[in-house]
């Protein structure tokens, strides 16, 4: 039965690492997390649950989906090879009957409870993300400006619009609704419709008079975009240092000089750093500094 599990799981696995792998993006996803979180609750209905239940349930992450009766059969619960497998062993004399019937229970049992697992663990409540989905520009024609209004009225001490602001706010949300599909050039479309991408592009987007097209409505769109669809920021940051200031290096100021170094690996990863090419000024006095440092250490140990 071991291969038969390992079979199993190479199979299942994946949906959780394609999700994992959207919640270490780096970019803004805060616009498309709602969407992806029911789909990763779908990717596992249908695994056992019949799409007749699916395709009529109004909300999916309801507890009454799950726990419907109209389920796939055995047969449609995994796999073409992992059944081929089950009936070569059960054929050969390698496992029962009831061996074969207790792992199909317990694959509908995996699939049932990471269904609840996420309906339970994701915010589905939280309205911050399905207002988030405004920014999407290829959904913008679908959007509400209730949507605007939601994080305005969220973050008012941020964002401070007057009443004549928010009539223009209006009217730049009417304008982007409707922006045509050929008004994004190919360089800012081609990157996959990254959020801060687009919202940069709209942001120096100017009428005729040279005034600015989307000047309160980026805005708002911008600080979406700095709301953190997880905390994988926050944790390569901590990894980070504890990689740089280790046992031993215990030393290492956490105010100075480790954050010389975490500010330089940062600014590597933009690419500026790289063609940086230092004067042989730069470097003469990088050298003597650096020596000022190691002598200075020394007298203080």
């Amino acid at each position: 039965m071991t291969e038969i599990f390992f079979m199993f799981f190479q199979a299942s696995l994946p949906t959780f690492t394609q999700a994992n792998k959207l919640l270490q993006r780096e970019e803004p996803c805060i616009h498309i997390l709602f969407d992806r979180m029911l789909e990763l609750v779908r990717s596992f209905l249908k695994r056992f649950i019949s799409p007749r239940v699916i395709r009529r349930a109004t909300d999916i992450t309801d507890s009454s989906v799950r726990a419907s009766k109209d389920q796939l059969s055995d047969e449609e619960l995994v796999g073409y090879a992992t059944n081929q497998m089950l009936r070569r062993l059960e054929r050969e004399g390698d496992i029962t009957s009831l061996q074969q019937k207790n792992f199909l229970a317990g694959v509908r049992k995996f699939f049932s409870a990471a269904t609840e697992y996420l309906t339970s663990r994701f915010p589905f409540e939280d309205a911050l993300f399905q207002h988030a989905k405004w920014t999407d520009f290829r959904t913008r024609q679908s959007a509400k400006f209730a949507s605007v209004l939601y994080f305005v009225e969220k973050y008012n001490g941020v964002i401070n619009f007057s009443h004549t602001e928010i009539d223009s706010l209006q009217s730049e949300f009417l304008d982007y609704q409707m922006l045509s599909d050929s008004f994004l050039p190919e360089d800012v479309g081609k990157d996959g419709f990254k959020l801060d991408s687009i919202w940069a592009f709209l942001a120096r987007a100017k009428h005729a008079d040279g005034q600015e097209w989307f000047s309160l409505l980026s805005k708002v769109a911008r600080l979406v975009a700095t709301i953190p669809h997880s905390n994988a920021g926050e944790e390569r940051t901590f990894s980070m240092i504890r990689k740089n200031r280790s046992e031993s290096r215990p030393w290492l100021n956490a105010e100075t000089t480790v954050a010389s170094i975490i500010i330089t690996k940062l600014a590597m990863t933009q690419g500026t750093v790289l063609k940086f090419e230092p004067t042989k000024e730069l470097l003469l006095k990088a050298k003597t500094a650096t020596a000022r440092y190691n002598r200075k250490r020394r007298n203080d140990s």
